[in-house]
């Protein structure tokens, strides 16, 4: 099964890459597309994305800002389903892919590895 980003997932990453108002956008696989899931203006705290990326309990994509760049986020709880982390990670290549302009990756399994220390330090290297 082949899983593509949908055309507004596209369109909507490409006018936040284009600075938009907003402070990040959450992503999830819905049947065989990468659909947005949720987005939050630049008034957003990072404590908002934590919350927002954890909130279903299960593996997420992520676009944020991170003092000035593109940071793609793969979140892979502990928690969550093989089958649904196989799943995300199989697609993680091509999502990025599709994305232009993401400057960092990270893949984040727990607090510590989702946490701004951790993505600021990543974007510094």
């Amino acid at each position: 099964m082949t899983i593509a980003v949908d055309d507004a997932a596209l369109a909507r990453y490409k006018s936040f890459k284009d600075n938009d108002d907003k402070r990040f956008i959450i992503f999830s696989i819905s049947g065989d597309s990468v659909v947005v899931e949720s987005e939050v203006g630049e008034d957003a705290s990072y404590d908002d994305f934590i919350s927002a990326i954890k909130e279903s309990g299960e593996p997420r994509y992520a676009v944020v800002e991170v003092e000035g760049k593109i940071v793609f986020v793969s979140w892979f709880p502990e928690n969550a389903s093989s089958i649904l982390k196989m799943k995300y990670a199989s697609c993680k290549e091509g999502v990025v892919e599709s994305f232009e302009g993401v400057q960092v990756k990270v893949n984040a399994t727990d607090d510590m590895e989702l946490s701004v220390e951790v993505l600021k330090d990543k974007v510094s290297r």
